[in-house]
């Protein structure tokens, strides 16, 4: 079973990164951002 993963700041980075772990197989838990945008 692979780990589950939070992601800290949903801006360009953070959101491609998010697609990427994401189509890997990973839980994403939780994301954190600055604002709501």
């Amino acid at each position: 079973m692979k780990p589950s993963v939070a992601i800290v700041g949903c801006g360009k980075v953070g959101t491609s990164l998010g697609i990427w772990i994401s189509k890997a197989g990973y839980v994403i838990t939780g994301v954190a951002s600055k604002s709501l945008s």
